[in-house]
């Protein structure tokens, strides 16, 4: 028989190409999955099989929403490579992403690996089978062995697998497809729907298994005709090509069957035909011009389009355009010369200077001018920090102008930056300068401040003219909001919010009992979605529910920890929004509850049934359930059921822990579940009472040594019947039962179930064998007497020992520095079991130091003190009060009447003055860990209590008698008391 703590508690390659987008939903479908694998309705799937940092993976949620596992920078450390692996998997039917450290630092594609590249640990290959993708039944290994076969969704669409980069088998992804035109979803993967049976095709239909192909003109040029294949089961149709310098003649590409596939050939329409939709028919075909033709052609048509900027003539480029590069043209698009915008030229350069662009040399000089053919272009761009490259067009010439300026992206700067004062919630759009000046004359101002949530009037002054901008709203969700970029320019902010009278607005989300808002936030919907779904009118902090958009991406109201619900709503059919609620009651299952669940500490279990023995009872939930059903019966298998009717409904059964332990859940109350464990013979989830009936009620216990003592648990007779039975129970001793049972010799050794239980097997009556559960230090299958005592350090001045008689851990070797309360310090030892463990000092509670420190070279305990506790060290300043401390200065009409009555040391005492005229607040955690704050107050009209912080660990209350009004002394020159001169 072995029992253990440690078992007690919850029960718990081929590349595919496919260039589809998995965005949208999948809610509920209906059967007809396969396979060892498949996605169940309502129910979150993780490909890697968990939190598998070591395994790249995705997650799908019912909704559809698929997340891969990916790798991101740790801000925290001061690397430059990715290092915090992001790891996607299922909490419940909801999929999260938890951000862990990579042990060795390094993250790559979805994957933690080590910092060498040779101790990459080998996946296995990805497997799939297949080979026309979603048009076959695929199936695909996961990374936990087992094949995920692909499946049909209730809306036609297809759940499948794919291996990614075909040199790296490192990957097996899920995805989810929308079926070709004319196919539907059956059998796991897409079939064509055939639709040609009618006119004008009359296509008989393929038979099963069939690898066909159907042409409707059977290669006949006069005819349009289509064609459509198995493999290819889009219909296409033939077309025409024109005729071109490299085709004298007009021709048809058509398309035609040869065995099961579409064949194209390109045949030349006969003399006196042309090609006209697909097909030839009668006419004669145009005229075949030259390249050189087609080429005079366009740069006549690009010179009509684009006449000159500038009179024409030779070098007329004015004498500070020219530059490094004056090259003759035949037209320009535009005439570009403003340094404040970066502008692209189109022109044709003459085909006398045609070698400029040949020649090698020339190539620094061409840096922005690129040819296409003989249409160039330039594009101004920055040749350092400070120097503009800008282009201008005279329509006969195209020159370059070097010019010093701050630039940035091919042009001088000048233009609006993102101002710091704009919320990170108010998303900028886009931005541009009003005033395009290149040159600011004198009397320019711009004076302006960004607020968007009030309306401004931008004024500004060019020369002698006033020029005035006023916020505005481009529409309900767009806001214009005027600012100056300098003193000399000004711009428009685009930024999209509910806007209203010109400013940005946000509805007001009220409170409720047991329900308070803290933060609000929203944002624009992305092109993508078209809708959103949960008016403001429909927010219930006390029920769960889902904000849907269109298309699928659903967000569901969820718990950040046990008191933070974030509740998503929408405030316009084109607006996402949340709101950061502190439940009162506490959070559970994305839900405030309007009582808080208290953690249960003891609960009354039923009666146990004879035979049974109570060991221990322990609670099950990690975190509070919004509903808790069971029915206990220890001799039935039962199952409890966690949130009965709602989404999150689970159900948990009871185990065997072993062949002699059972694990009988209950519900402690509505919130909370437990475990209660008995020795009794068990099987199938419950106490067999037959073996029970059988087996002796009780046997003789040992003299146990006054530090040993029987568990709760005490004595378990094993449910097998013997014939001879020898043993000495000696708990200091290890000693082994030696037993027959149908003719057969068998032997027990006592064993240590843990550091603190004793397994100490005894016969009984000679027809049975059993255990006893002894509680004691325990090594090596016997119980060893304790270190009652050791010497300890004596405290510093206000702190005391409590206990040294802790439990005690053997090692190979212990080796530490003195005990010394006022510092934190650690203890590696390497335990009996050769695992390395290193003990740290650390607070009880906040009042109470668990010392480490070495009991003798092979043990190690703790020294229980009480003092003031903070970071696993006794804090000096709270051990005893400041002696004196600055008194507040206090006017001469009033008097400083007492500094009295101190406070409990506290942690963190901050005030950010101690000004009598003033009502302030203090702020410090007490020593039961509660953050508090207290405020100055009147004790009477004519006395003044003044909170002080004497220093961060130490409070007092200062009294003045003045005239006393909310908390602060009156500036009246009114005494009610004489002055009296000193302290």
């Amino acid at each position: 028989m072995n029992i253990s703590n440690s078992n007690k508690g919850q029960v718990s390659s081929m590349l595919l190409i496919l260039l589809i987008a998995a965005a949208g939903a999948v809610l509920t479908y209906k059967g007809g999955l396969s396979g060892n694998v498949a996605l169940q309705p309502n129910t979150c799937f993780d490909s890697d099989g968990g939190i598998e940092i070591n395994m790249p993976g995705n997650a799908i949620s019912p909704d559809g929403t698929l997340v891969v596992d990916t790798c991101d920078i740790d801000r925290t450390k001061p690397s430059h490579y990715y290092n915090l692996m992001k790891e996607a998997y299922c909490d419940g039917n909801t999929v999260r992403t938890q951000d862990i450290p990579c042990p060795e630092g390094r993250c790559y594609e979805g994957r933690c690996i080590p910092q060498e590249y040779t101790k990459i640990p080998v996946l296995k290959p990805c497997k799939i089978t297949g080979t026309r993708g979603i048009l076959d039944k695929t199936s695909i290994e996961l990374p936990n062995g087992v094949m995920f076969e692909s499946s049909c969704l209730e809306d036609g669409r297809v759940v499948f697998g794919i291996c990614t980069l075909q040199f790296d088998t490192r990957s097996q992804f899920l995805q989810i497809a929308q079926c070709p035109k004319e196919h539907i979803c059956k059998e796991g993967y897409c079939q064509i729907k055939w639709p040609y049976a009618e006119p004008p095709y009359n296509w008989p239909a393929p038979k099963e298994s069939e690898k066909w192909c159907r042409d409707s003109d059977n290669k006949d040029v006069m005819t349009k005709g289509a064609a459509i294949s198995y493999n290819n089961p889009v219909i296409q149709y033939d077309n025409c090509i024109k005729a071109n310098p490299y085709h004298t003649a007009d021709y048809v590409r058509e398309l035609f069957c040869e065995d099961s596939t579409i064949k194209i050939a390109e045949i030349d329409c006969p003399t006196g035909t042309k090609c006209g939709d697909g097909n030839c028919i009668s006419g004669e075909q145009e005229k075949v011009l030259t390249i050189q033709e087609i080429e005079a052609q366009k740069k006549e048509k690009f010179r009509q389009e684009h006449p000159s900027p500038l009179p024409p003539g030779p070098l007329a480029l004015l004498a500070n355009l020219r530059g490094n590069i004056i090259l003759p043209s035949a037209g320009c698009d535009k005439s570009g010369g403003n340094i404040q915008l970066k502008e692209t030229i189109q022109f044709y350069p003459l085909a006398s200077d045609n070698t400029f662009f040949l020649n090698p040399y020339n190539m620094i000089m061409r840096r922005g001018i690129e040819d296409t053919e003989l249409l160039a272009t330039a594009t101004d761009f920055c040749l350092n920090d400070g120097t503009l490259i800008e282009f201008a067009c005279t329509g006969t010439e195209v020159g370059q102008l070097t010019i010093n300026c701050p630039c940035t992206d091919g042009a001088c700067t000048g233009v609006i930056q993102k101002p710091d004062k704009v919320p990170v919630d108010v998303r900028i759009e886009n931005q541009f300068v009003i005033d395009k000046q290149v040159l600011p004359t004198e009397g320019h101002s711009c004076v302006k401040t960004i607020e968007p949530f009030g309306r401004e009037t931008l004024t500004m002054f060019v020369g002698a003219q006033q020029l005035k901008l006023e916020d505005k709203c481009a529409s309900d969700n767009e806001l214009i909001e005027y600012a100056c970029a300098s003193q000399f320019y000004a711009g428009e902010l685009k930024m999209s919010c509910p806007c209203k009278e010109g400013m940005c607005v946000r509805p007001a989300i009220e409170s409720v009992p047991g329900a308070k808002v803290l933060t609000y936030r929203d944002d624009p919907l992305t092109t993508e979605h078209t809708i959103c779904e949960k008016s403001i009118a429909e927010i219930d902090f006390f029920k769960q529910q889902t904000r849907k958009m269109n298309p699928p991406f659903h967000s569901t109201d969820v718990c950040h920890d046990d008191k933070i619900l974030e509740e998503f709503f929408c405030t316009g059919k084109k607006w996402e929004a949340s709101v950061i609620v502190e439940c009162e009651g506490g959070c559970i299952q994305g839900q405030c509850v309007k009582e808080a669940a208290v953690i249960p500490t003891e609960w009354q279990i039923l009666p146990l049934p004879p035979g049974a023995i109570l060991q221990e009872k322990t609670l099950y939930s990690a975190e509070p359930e919004l509903s808790c059903e069971k029915t206990v019966d220890y001799l039935t298998k039962g199952a409890l059921i966690f949130n009965k009717g709602l989404s999150s409904e689970r159900k948990i059964d009871d185990v065997c822990m072993s062949q002699n332990e059972l694990g009988e859940l209950t519900c402690i109350n509505n919130n909370f579940a437990g475990w209660t464990y008995l020795t009794c013979p068990c099987a199938d989830g419950a106490c067999q009472s037959k073996l029970m009936e059988a087996a002796p009620k009780d046997f003789p216990t040992p003299t146990l040594p006054n530090w040993a003592t029987l568990t709760a648990g005490e004595k378990f007779v094993e449910p097998e019947t013997i014939t001879s039975c020898q043993k000495n129970a000696d708990v200091e001793k290890k000693d082994a039962i030696t037993y027959s049972t149908r003719g057969v010799q068998k032997t027990r050794e006592d064993e240590c179930l843990g550091q603190d239980i004793l397994n100490e097997y005894v016969c009984v009556q000679d027809k049975w064998f059993g255990s006893l559960f002894v509680r004691c230090f325990c090594h090596d299958g016997k119980c060893l007497p304790p270190i009652t005592d050791f010497p300890a350090s004596v405290p510093p001045k206000g702190a005391s020992i409590l206990d040294t008689a802790a439990s005690a851990i053997l090692v190979n070797k212990c080796s530490s520095e003195p005990a010394d309360y006022l510092k934190k310090q650690p203890i590696t030892v390497t335990l009996t079991s050769g695992e390395q463990r290193t003990f740290f000092d650390q607070c009880a509670d906040i009042m109470q130091l668990n010392e480490f420190t070495c009991i003798n070279d092979n043990q190690v305990g703790k020294i229980k003190v009480s003092c003031p506790c903070l970071k696993g060290r006794c804090v000096q300043e709270l051990l005893s009060p400041p002696e004196n401390f600055a008194k507040p200065n206090i006017p001469t009409e009033f008097m400083l009447t007492s500094v009295s009555n101190l406070l409990d040391p506290v942690f963190e005492c901050e005030k950010e003055t101690a000004d009598i005229f003033k009502k302030e607040m203090a702020s410090f955690v007490s020593l039961n860990g509660k953050k508090e704050t207290r405020s100055d107050t009147c004790t009477n009209p004519v006395e003044l209590k003044e909170i002080i912080c004497m220093n961060e660990n130490w409070a007092a209350n200062v009294y003045v008698t003045c005239p006393c009004l909310d908390g602060a002394c009156n500036t009246a020159k009114t005494r009610t008391t004489p002055i009296q001169i000193g302290n």
